[in-house]
């Protein structure tokens, strides 16, 4: 058996990607058994069932979706508690070629109900959704606890004996180890590469590497074993989903580590060159090859010209002590540069563009998002948030906004352009700090801002890190189209309330090209006019 081989079973097109039962001699399924990893969701749903064995009328859904892991965790319990629990592994389908998958479920609870006895169904969210809408009215009961689900009531709020156990709600991401993680992202590598003789896939990686058979695939595996390298890794699914909004299911997972490992190119290059891979698909668009600095552009054109550095030679000697051989595109090493930047490697040549690679967008989009959860939990002073409000969120609104009228002073927003002058007013812009301490809403890709515009609260501004990323372009001086990103449709709708809000204020600014007027309406009574 080869490693390659070996790894086939990570293949989403390999039979092991959707767990079935039987088909236990087949001899890969030692290799895709070892990898599994008892996840959250499992731990609560085993929880969930021990809890139901003896209540008669107790319904459970497993949803989520397509790849996320379903079957493999029903399948599991369904052979520990087939005794005592029904199981209805699959309500996305039906099981007969007579009838629709919603009448499969029709008559899935009719039996359940006549039987009293508990029952699991795994299905996807979609499929849950259409059940709710079409299913028998004999199941009404059921159909209203799932719209109850939906509409966003927990399993304490549903009065009926239904559970709901969704994948969304075990996230793959989070923010608590003081930085951007997944933990399950690091477990699935950690054990795919773990160096012990319990480790199948490690046993074939050794015998290869001692056989003199070693090939770019059992390199690739030994560079994945290493901790600082799967750090990474992480950071590139971290940024897949906060910039592309890249969801991490179990079964697109290990599609990905199958084709980064064997895909006949080194792992630093097979990491950006996209394929037939939902994140391979999103990861080619931050290849570092495409960066600009002056090192690297210096470092591209010397290699392209064959001008040797003396440390550089030296480095590519420590290469070959990891199986990597010369390299003939000098991008091929800055990918290898970005990938190795917390690796240690001989003189340490490649840590010289440390700087030049990193992600310094998302550690500074981090800290701000963590200093909103901090003061929402009351761990964080005022003081705190003043920054990112009144240089990055108040200072791009206004800088968006006046984006075509200079003159206008910090707190002056422009309203419209009338006869060569620009009409503007004065807006005090504050963060809306009650709002802030009493905010809930701290998803993986988001969090809340709040504004209020002379004393009145604004809507609430959903930060994602592409919006947040758009802020600091503006302070810098991009000018974004206004039929760009959905970011900028989103920051469209803040600006539309501001400018509406500064369009009822009671003092006007005329400002034209040396001459400057400055309009107040008192009282309704009478126009004061002040104008140099």
């Amino acid at each position: 058996m080869s490693l390659q081989k070996a790894l086939s079973v990570l293949s989403k097109s390999s039979p092991f990607a959707v767990r079935t039962k039987g088909a236990s001699s087949i001899p890969l399924k030692k290799y895709k058994d070892y990898l599994y990893i008892a996840t959250e969701i499992e731990n609560k749903f085993r929880e969930c069932l021990r809890e139901i064995i003896h209540q008669k009328d107790e319904l459970i859904f497993l949803c989520g979706s397509s790849g996320d892991g379903k079957s493999e965790i029903l399948t599991r319990c369904e052979e520990e508690f087939s005794d005592l629990v029904d199981f209805h592994l699959d309500g996305t389908h039906s099981y007969s070629p007579d009838e629709t998958a919603i009448q499969a479920l029709d008559a899935c609870f009719t039996r359940y109900k006549e039987r009293h006895r508990p029952l699991v169904v795994g299905i996807n969210i979609g499929m849950l959704g259409n059940y709710a809408e079409e299913g028998s009215e004999e199941h009404e009961d059921i159909r209203e606890s799932i719209r109850g689900f939906l509409a966003g009531a927990t399993n304490k709020d549903i009065s009926w004996g239904c559970k709901f156990l969704y994948f969304e709600n075990f996230p793959k991401f989070s923010f608590d180890s003081g930085s951007a993680d997944s933990v399950f992202a690091r477990q699935v590598m950690e054990k795919l590469t773990e160096k012990s003789d319990r480790n199948p896939f490690y046993v074939l990686y050794l015998k290869e590497r001692e056989g003199q058979n070693s090939n770019r695939t059992a390199c690739n595996f030994g560079l994945l074993s290493q901790r600082k390298i799967q750090d990474v890794i992480v950071e590139i699914l971290v940024k897949a989903r906060l910039v592309k909004d890249q969801f991490l299911t179990a079964r697109t997972l290990l599609d990905f580590l199958y084709r980064i490992l064997c895909s006949g190119e080194y792992l630093f290059d097979a990491l950006f060159m996209g394929g037939d891979n939902e994140l391979l698909d999103k990861i080619k668009e931050f290849d570092p090859a495409v960066l600009r600095s002056k090192e690297l552009d210096q470092f591209a054109l010397k290699e392209s010209m064959r001008i040797e550095c003396p440390e550089f030679e030296k480095f590519k000697k420590d290469l070959l002590k990891l199986d990597l051989e010369s390299l003939n595109d000098p991008y091929s090493y800055i990918r290898l540069f970005y990938l190795f930047k917390k690796f240690d490697v001989g003189n340490n040549y490649h840590k010289r563009f440390r700087d030049d690679l990193c992600q310094g967008t998302i550690h500074k989009y981090i800290e701000v998002w963590k200093i909103h959860r901090d003061f929402s939990k009351g761990e964080s002073s005022k003081a705190s948030m003043i920054p990112f409000y009144k240089k990055i969120l108040i200072a791009g609104i206004c800088k968006y906004i006046n984006r075509n009228a200079p003159k206008l002073g910090a707190k002056e927003i422009l309203v419209s352009q009338l006869n060569g002058f620009l009409v503007a007013t004065e807006l005090d812009v504050k963060p809306d700090f009650s709002r802030l301490r009493a905010s809930t809403n701290f998803s993986f890709t988001s969090f809340d801002a709040y504004l209020t515009v002379q004393g009145k609260p604004l809507m609430a501004i959903p930060i994602s890190l592409n919006l947040f990323d758009l802020l600091l372009q503006l302070q810098a001086g991009y000018q974004p189209s206004r039929h760009g990103s959905a970011s900028i449709l989103l920051f469209d709708e803040v600006v539309e309330q501001i400018v509406k809000n500064a369009r009822q204020q009671s003092k006007l600014i005329f400002v034209g090209a040396d001459r400057r007027y400055d309009l107040r309406n008192v009282d309704g009574e009478y126009i004061e006019v002040e104008g140099y």
